[in-house]
């Protein structure tokens, strides 16, 4: 190529000398491309919100199969599943001990399709619990914050049960 008048011998911009190193310590789940990882479980495992999420719902599983080894419906012992007394959708008492039971597959969707036989069950089976979890997602949600996800990790893992606080000492809800 024939160098004329128009053309740069050197680049506009000068190349980086060194690479740019990130300021937070990344998702320890490879493939991640989280900015920062939020969630601190221990001093080496750090998570994203997506990923803290994912490990938080494995233990908390792991926990109610081995709590529940067989189905609280019917008694059958194949394939136990994590259930929620309340749909996980409930972000404060998703991970929530009392809100956690093993049901069968078939059990689990049965009960699914059937939301009015799920609550006439938990309230013959548990008496109260129904209203009480109701009460713990209510209370939190008033106290606003979210739910520290790194201790909900560590409480399965050490294999003790994580439960949300009803409220705070002296402090009732009102009835809805």
């Amino acid at each position: 190529m024939k160098r004329s008048a128009l053309t740069r011998q050197t680049p506009l911009r000068a190349k980086r000398a060194t690479p740019r190193t990130r300021k937070t310590s990344p998702c320890r789940v490879r493939g991640c491309r989280a900015a920062s990882a939020s969630v601190r479980v221990g001093a080496d495992e750090r998570y994203c919100r997506k990923h803290a999420t994912a490990v938080a719902d494995r233990a908390c599983g792991a926990f109610v199969r081995a709590r529940d080894p067989r189905c609280v419906a019917c008694g059958s012992e194949d394939g136990v599943q994590w259930a929620h007394v309340h749909t996980r959708g409930m972000r404060y008492v998703r991970w929530d001990a009392l809100n956690s039971v093993g049901l069968c597959a078939r059990c689990h969707f049965a009960y699914t399709r059937s939301p009015a036989r799920w609550v006439k069950f938990v309230e013959r089976t548990w008496p109260g619990r129904w209203v009480r979890i109701l009460h713990r997602e209510l209370w939190a949600e008033r106290q606003g914050g979210a739910v520290d996800v790194a201790e909900v990790i560590r409480a399965y893992r050490e294999g003790r049960s994580w439960e949300m606080p009803d409220s705070l000492p002296g402090v009732f809800l009102e009835e809805v």
